[in-house]
């Protein structure tokens, strides 16, 4: 790397110093003027004319992705183009939650201010930082840091400043190495700082930059860490005792807003055993020295361990050395100090400059620390008994109303505060961890008032208190406004007994000197609060509802994030939100965490498409006809013609009076109408493409008032009404019939106040069934253009209406919901978000019900994770019969040995020790291993247990082979099969200490038709998957790290099937993020030995699956009604070859009758008689054996009772002279397997024959016959309420793509049952797998990702808890030299032999000299990087060298479907598509490729050969994520090119581990002539080819390239004229000319290509 390639002037050509994107002024923001349109080509600049938002009006512009979730202006999912032919228009942009039309901005507005002027480092800092701070010796670390920290200060903390720091490595190189406990004050705030920046940029690597992997390294760092904190702590304690005692430091402040968010920070890392240790140091239970005496004492007496833990540290403080002590003693007071000094701060007058800016870091950290119980242990009695929440609600700075100059701060601390007291309400009992049910938290309360009127009842000093608090009855004291007015009332004496007996403080909480008293009011109130009733979780989700209106949309909440840092200070605002973290309270506290978080991101996004919807129909106010009327259009929302109340059902029997409100009514129905005249037909049909239970939107518009100062107003909002789509209606009102339903009635699943579905009478709306297949293959169109549907409305919001909103007297037609004027839909992929709602609200009223027990601790963050891994759960199992390929001898040897243990082969009947030392040789598999007993000591095992299932193992058939005849009998087993059965259930296996024993499994003969044979797994599986294997079979949780190539379906899908194989009782969900992981995992489990009976897809998607048959409900319905057609006719032939008569084919009931009468009635007579024949050869001990096998054998060929029905089915003899007596004795024996199946199968199909309707019969299939369900995690969210009514029960569940799936969505498949009636979990085993090294779950909002950790998945939470996980060590994917370039992310990763040998991966790529390679693209037309809409990034050189090598590799040869062209940004995905379509789409040589898309889209996808663009100039951008770089070099299986600036990415230190080894080659493409794919055979590395007339040239730069191709198109051309000019005279006549489509017109292809 070339050192000199980082120099620059300045840092705006610095390149990787400038990581925030540039301002840009009106003028580059508008399409008028724009100067940016000088270097883009016409074809991408828009129309500005019609303003419709399409690129050279064809290539529609997509939404430029704002806070796409992963980094700025990422790929997201329901990302998807906007601007189209039937919408005019500006195009649509997305934006972050704020949107810009709130106080509290956001930094990803589009900016219109001017561009503001880059603030530069002093020039000698500069120098150091471009030379990563070589130069800087040790002693000269504090005069650094006191100029940078200066140069930050006087940049007022521009964060281009700031990122030259981190981004030159100032944390790594500078700060760290030279940190001490006497490190200058600049240096602790500065490391802080830049630690902050890292976290931001990627957390998930940012401990890895200063904590080191070496032992003495290690100890090293952590007192690194120590004196950080430590220093941190005494830091933010002075800065705010200065600010108190007004010193003449006007910047002291600024030390205290760095440092709280940096401790802030930590709290999410607690994993990091560095980190750890210091939050302990300050949460511990000596600051509990500082509550009162009376509240140390009341806490003291409730928990004995509490109580040793407070004597420990009483001694050790007492018994330390002075500067232990005062070490001791200051750890303990920082927590209490803060909140000292923050009382104070609030409390102060005027208020110091950035005090509220402090007060909320400081809220959000009290907060954090009582989000988890290790924290929350001992900090809470700190924070009641400082009243700290109190204090803050009667201070002015949290009540008052002022002009909002600090960018939303005034709105923003009632906020944080709320949460603060939402956080102290959440019933947990702090010392035990403990969650308090309703019952427990009513019975504490009790005592508490209970002991308040005894002592009123009894103390005559009491007296004045004895009418108003003993006589009345607990709940009338539980009130607050009653409370609180008695106590205002009391002498001063009686007030303060009372806050003893409450627990309340009467003098306001000083560290170190002693507070005022305060005043009564604020007493009363305080004292009333504490008495007021425990909130159960029905309060908390009271108002967290699922139907949004304007309130819930457009509320400070949801519409501002206030990510945007104010200027001049350190740190943005925190988020009045809760966080996604690494412990939870309790699960109904999980739970509710992510309901908010996905409410806000849903309502947000909502939020989106109502602006765009409103602004697109212009409302104005039409003086003529006296109303509102809209001006403009837009292709989601149409004017209502009229909506009225159709029906209002009866009140709700419970929660009809909601605290004094209104009567709900149980459902209340709408008809909305409307007309499609102005619409295109296009439109029109996604109008009619609503569905029943589809949300819209009803809208109360007014004219705009561009000047208003809230947004509803600027957009002329009103109102705003959700409503679920019932029915459509004709013109007579009736429902269109065959439209949605499908004829009779249905309970209707209401949500209520307890979170599950209500039974609604008779006459209530009934939920749609959908007719499917021959109940309704046709179902009736709709014409014209008008439109009425009925739709179901919000009953709570409707209550309400009904009184803020009451219909005039005079006039009864106008009522309020008359008065919507516009209906507004979304789209269907965007708009499932009620169901899943609805479904994490019923989980927290629910407490997580059906998690099993052995998961629910880890699940919260505590516990012994060793407890839920592999064999660590009740009842493990022993012995695993693996009826699949595993693997050879060898690869189980191998796995032994990686274990410690010794495998031990078993064969039956060994003659000599020598066969038995050699077993192994006559074993082959697949095996069945039997695992040692020492596995288990120490762990639970309980016989009562109620999640136990016995294990049965699959061997075990109706009809026993010969040599388990004396063993088992088929319909009684005798006591042999019993104590064997018994010892199996024990756990009792043939292994003793370290052995596990290998037998080989027999299977067992189940007929002689093809279709009886089991399907072979061929695939030869290594040691570590085998170990994952067998974990995912075992009981517990089983997490699978799989990295790129490694194998991760194939183990799931040999998991699934060793579950289905091994226990035949059990059912299986298989739950992944996406449909095409779905599909490709149900694809491989279908063409496995799994029967299709028993599969089952469930939700959109399935038809894409390629494996023949239709896989959904329905379709499995109607396999199972034409298998019973074939079965049924497989009777007729059975009872023909009998000679029956009778109609016994008839149905399956009939089909049973037959059995039961006249086939067992003749195979038991006959195998009564074998079995007696057989033991009496085997009994023999005479010399005549050979006669009695003769006449044995004869008995079993020549009465076999179905002889005719095989012989004639087979067209051959059933019996050989050559088979012995076992043999025939098992093909006898597995003939009539065959038969017993098939009534087996009749009468599974039987129920289908029964059931009446599709609907019954799907529904019965699931909960009855499939074995194996499976859906995406969507869809199990969707549709939970649904599977648990139907009762739907499964064992196990086997998650894949685990870590990109958020982790609320995983959590529901885990609680899709109900409890069993002992309140158990059937749940049996969960088997989790995924990359955490890859990307995470995908959330659109960047604020959110960012500041509450959203993005976090359970796979990835479980492994930072120290879950114990496998992690797939062995990949076929790539190249061995590509998989380096990501090998050093995992720990242990290496490749497959098929990797290395196969030929393919031995040949280099014909036209390149490399198989890798970086390709360094300079400035293009003078440009680099451009953004013609905001964050939508875009590099028109990186888009045409692309497309030129794509045309090229076409010219050689390359297939279509083996390229795939990957960006890290929609803007330049849309300009390759639009390049690609200028350049290749009409031409049938090139064609395009098979895929354009992003990284981020494509992850979990592979192609052969992956062109991938970078894009970014001016700085790195996202792909500083390591997880996207991951994602970006795992693509490629032979061939791989990265376009990019090189001097940008190489001097990113994040990225150099990759990056360094691509630039170990030359970065100018390096191409060789003469080759063509197919043809060429040339060894990869190899300089020499057997074309001697083959050149090495490198392509110099765009230009060049194009010029190559263009020679080569030229010379194919050419070439093609000539072929067909010989062809023409050949012929005698004309050879038609070569077409080619563009825009779907024809094009001549040799006069495309001349001009």
């Amino acid at each position: 790397m070339d050192d000199d390639d980082s120099l620059a002037p300045d840092v705006t050509d610095l390149g990787f110093f400038a990581t925030t994107v540039d301002e840009a002024t009106p003028e580059e923001t508008l399409w008028g003027g724009n100067p940016l349109n000088d270097f883009v080509p016409s074809h991408l600049v828009p129309d500005k004319e019609n303003g419709n938002g399409k690129l050279g009006g064809r290539t529609p512009i997509p939404s430029p992705v704002v806070s796409g979730g992963n980094g700025d202006g990422m790929d997201v999912e329901g990302d998807e183009e906007v601007g189209t032919e039937d919408q005019a228009g500006p195009p649509r942009k997305k934006v972050a939650l704020d949107g810009g039309n709130s106080g509290l901005e956001s930094r990803h507005q589009p900016k219109q201010s001017s561009r503001k002027q880059q603030r530069n480092l002093p020039d000698n800092i500069m120098k150091l930082a471009q030379n990563r701070w070589r130069d800087v010796e040790a002693k000269g670390v504090g005069k650094i840091c006191k100029k940078l920290w200066d140069a930050v200060v006087d940049a007022e903390f521009d964060h281009a400043v700031v990122s030259v720091v981190e981004l030159s490595e100032g944390l790594e190189k500078l700060l760290w190495p030279h940190l001490t406990a006497s490190s200058s004050d600049e240096c602790v705030l500065l490391t802080a700082l830049l630690f902050l920046e890292k976290l931001r940029q990627d957390a998930s690597s940012a401990w890895s930059s200063i904590l080191r992997s070496g032992s003495e390294e290690r100890e090293a760092d952590a007192k690194r860490m120590e004196n950080l904190c430590s220093r941190a702590f005494a830091i933010i304690l002075d800065s705010i005792r200065n600010t108190l005692q007004k010193s003449e430091d006007q910047r002291s402040l600024l030390f205290a807003l760095v440092l709280v968010p940096f401790i802030t920070s930590l709290l999410a890392h607690l994993d990091v055993p560095e980190v750890r240790s210091q939050i302990v140091r300050v949460t511990g239970v000596g600051i509990w020295s500082h509550v009162t005496g009376t509240a140390r004492s009341e806490a003291l007496k409730e928990a004995a361990h509490v109580k040793k833990a407070w004597e420990r540290w009483s001694k050790r403080v007492n018994e330390a050395d002075p500067p232990t002590r005062t070490q001791l003693v200051a750890d303990a007071a920082f927590l209490p100090t803060l909140i000292s000094y923050s009382l104070q701060l609030a409390t102060t007058h005027p208020h110091p400059s950035n005090t509220d800016h402090l007060l909320s870091h400081v809220l959000d950290l009290v907060v954090d620390v009582l989000s988890t119980v290790p924290t929350r242990r001992y900090a809470e009695l700190v924070v009641r008994d400082s009243l700290l929440a109190e204090e803050f609600a009667a201070a002015t700075l949290f009540t008052e109303k002022r002009p909002d100059k600090t960018k939303g701060i005034s709105t923003l601390l009632p906020l944080m505060l709320r949460r603060l007291q939402e956080t102290l309400q959440h019933p947990i009992d702090p010392l035990t961890g403990a969650f308090l049910e309703p019952a427990e938290a009513r019975t504490r309360h009790a005592k508490v008032v209970a002991q308040i009127q005894r002592e009123a009842f009894s103390n005559p000093s009491w007296k004045q208190a004895y009418e108003s608090l003993a006589m009345p009855g607990a709940g009338k004291v539980s009130d607050v406004s009653y409370v609180t007015q008695i106590v205002r009332d009391l002498p001063d004496d009686l007030v303060l007994e009372l806050c003893k007996l409450v627990g309340v403080r009467t003098q306001r909480f000083v560290i170190g000197g002693t507070g005022t008293n305060y005043g009564k009011e604020f007493l009363a109130k305080t004292v009333g609060a504490r008495l007021a009733s425990p909130k159960g979780m029905e309060e908390a989700v009271e108002h967290v509802g699922a139907w949004p209106d304007e309130t819930s949309l457009f509320t400070p909440l949801t519409a501002s994030t206030p990510t945007q840092t104010p200027a001049g200070l350190p740190t943005s605002l925190p988020l009045p939100l809760p966080k996604v973290s690494l412990q939870y309270l309790s699960h109904p506290d999980a739970l509710l965490r992510h309901l908010h978080l996905a409410r806000i991101e849903t309502f947000a996004a909502i939020r989106t498409d109502m602006e765009d919807a409103v602004n697109r129909m212009a409302p104005t106010y039409n003086a003529d006809k006296g109303r509102t009327t809209f001006a403009g259009w837009a292709r989601m929302a149409v004017p209502l013609e009229d909506c009225r109340i159709s029906e209002v059902g009866p009140s709700r029997v419970l929660g009809a009076d909601r605290k004094g409100g209104p009567d709900v009514p149980s459902y209340v129905k709408a008809d909305v109408s409307f007309t499609l005249h102005r619409v295109s037909d296009v439109v029109r049909r996604e109008w009619d493409a609503l569905t029943p239970r589809d949300v819209v939107f009803l809208v109360n518009c007014g004219p705009r008032v561009p000047e208003a100062t809230d947004p509803l107003g600027r957009l002329g909002i009103r109102y705003i009404r959700s409503a679920e789509i019932l029915d459509l209606l004709d013109a007579q009102g009736k429902p269109v019939e065959g439209w949605s339903r499908a004829g009779g009635t249905r309970a209707y699943e209401m949500e209520t106040d307890a979170g599950v579905p209500d039974v609604m009478p008779a006459d209530a709306p009934t939920a749609p069934k959908w007719r499917r297949d021959d109940e309704n293959d046709n179902p009736r169109k709709v014409s014209g253009v008008n439109r009425t549907y009925r739709v179901l409305l919000d009953p709570i919001k409707f209550a309400d209406d009904r009184i803020r909103h009451p219909t005039p007297v005079d006039d009864p037609t106008q009522t309020f919901h008359s008065t919507y004027n516009l209906i507004v839909r979304r789209k269907p992929a965007e708009n499932n978000f009620k169901p899943l709602l609805e479904t994490i609200r019923d989980l927290v009223l629910q407490g997580g019900a059906g998690v099993p027990r052995w998961l629910q601790d880890v699940y919260l963050g505590y516990g012994d994770v060793k407890e839920v891994g592999g064999f660590g759960v009740e009842d493990p199992i022993r012995v695993v019969e693996v009826a699949e390929r595993l693997g050879e001898w060898k690869a189980l040897q191998t796995w032994g040995e990686e274990k410690g243990w010794r495998i031990v082969p078993k064969v039956d009947n060994l003659k000599t020790s020598a066969q038995a030392q050699n077993g192994h040789e006559l074993l082959s598999p697949p095996y069945v291993l039997s695992f040692p007993p020492s596995l288990f000591t120490g762990q639970r095992t309980s016989s009562n247990n109620p999640n136990h299932l016995p294990f049965t193992p699959a061997a075990i058939k109706a009809i026993p082979s010969i040599g388990e005849l004396d063993e088992r009998d088929w319909q009684e087993k005798g006591s042999k099969a019993k104590a064997k059965q018994k010892k199996e259930r024990q756990g009792k296996s043939e292994s003793s200490g370290s052995e596990v024993v290998v037998r080989r499994y027999k299977e067992t003969n189940m007929g002689p038709f093809p279709e009886d044979k089991r399907r072979k797994n061929t695939l030869q599986f290594t040691p570590t998957q085998i170990d994952a294997i067998l974990s995912g079979i075992r009981p517990g949780l089983t997490l699978i790290v799989g990295p790129p190539g490694t194998g991760k379906t194939d183990v799931a899908v040999q998991v699934i099937s060793s579950l289905y194989h091994n226990f035949p009782s059990e059912q299986i969900l298989l739950v992944t993020h996406s449909n095409q992981a779905l599909n490709n995992l149900f694809e491989k489990i279908a063409q496995s030995d799994i029967d299709p009976r028993h599969l089952l897809r469930l939700g959109h998607g399935e038809e894409e699956i390629e494996v023949q048959g239709d896989w959904s409900k329905y379709g499995r319905v109607n396999a199972f009604l034409d298998k019973r057609l074939r079965l049924l006719a497989e009777v007729e032939k059975l009872k023909d070859s009998l000679g029956i008569p009778g109609d016994y084919h008839g149905t399956c009931e009939t089909a049973g009758y037959f059995f039961l009468f006249h086939i067992l009635t003749r195979w038991d007579p006959y195998w009564s008689k074998v079995k007696n024949v057989v033991q009496e050869v085997r009994r023999s001990k005479s010399g005549d054996e050979q006669n009695l096998v003769t006449k044995a054998r004869t008995l079993v060929t020549e009465t076999f009772p179905f002889i005719t029905y095989f012989t004639t089915a087979l067209q051959r003899p059933l019996f050989t002279a050559e088979m012995t007596l076992d043999e025939v004795v098992e093909v006898a024996a597995g003939c009539f397997r065959h038969i017993r199946r098939v009534f087996d199968e009749l009468e599974e199909v039987r129920a289908f024959e029964l059931l009446r309707t599709n609907y019954d019969r799907s529904n019965y299939l699931l909960v009855k016959e499939a074995r194996i369900v499976a859906m995406t995690c969507t869809h199990a969210g969707l549709k939970r309420r649904e599977l648990v009514r139907l009762g739907f029960k499964y064992d196990s569940v086997v998650m894949e793509e685990a870590a990109q799936v958020t982790e609320v969505e995983s959590f529901i498949p885990m609680a899709l049952q109900i409890p069993e009636d002992d309140g158990s979990s059937r749940l049996r085993r969960v088997v989790m797998i995924g990359d955490h090294h890859q990307l995470p779950p995908v959330v659109k909002d960047i604020s959110l990702q960012r500041h509450t950790n959203m993005e976090q998945s359970l796979f990835t939470r479980f492994i930072r808890l120290g879950v114990p996980f496998i992690e797939l060590d062995r990949q076929g994917r790539a190249r061995s030299s590509i998989t380096d370039l990501y090998r050093w992310r995992y720990n242990n990763l290496h490749d497959l032999d098929v990797a290395v040998l196969r030929e393919e991966y031995k040949l280099a790529n014909p036209g390149f000299v490399h198989e890798y390679q970086l390709v360094d693209v300079g400035p293009f037309q003078g440009k680099g990087e451009t953004e013609p809409l905001p964050w939508f990034y875009q590099n028109l050189g990186e888009a045409e060298y692309v497309v030129a090598v794509y045309q090229y590799m076409r010219l050689l040869g390359y297939p279509v479907e083996k390229i795939a062209i990957l960006t890290t940004y929609n803007g330049q995905k849309e300009l390759i598509k639009d390049v690609l379509q200028q350049r290749c789409a009409w031409n049938p040589l090139f064609g395009k490729p098979s895929k354009v898309t992003t990284v981020d889209k494509y992850q979990g996808q592979q192609n052969d050969y992956i062109l991938l663009s970078l894009v970014r100039t001016r700085s790195v951008g996202h792909l500083r994520d390591i997880r996207r770089l991951i994602v970006a070099m795992s693509r490629a299986r032979l061939g791989l090119y990265i376009f990019c600036n090189k001097k940008l990415f190489q001097n990113c230190q994040d990225l150099a581990p990759t990056f360094s080894k691509l630039l170990e080659r030359p970065t100018k493409l390096s191409v060789r002539s003469g080759e063509r794919y197919g043809e060429t055979k040339r060894a990869l590395h190899s300089s020499a080819s057997g074309d001697k007339t083959a050149s090495v040239f490198e392509i110099q730069d765009v230009e060049h390239m194009g010029r190559y191709v263009y020679q080569m198109t030229t010379e194919v051309i050419a070439w093609a004229k000539k072929q067909k000019a010989e062809r023409e005279a050949a012929e005698g006549g004309s050879v038609d000319v070569e077409m080619g489509t563009e825009n779907g017109n024809e094009v001549d292809v040799d006069a495309k290509i001349e001009s």
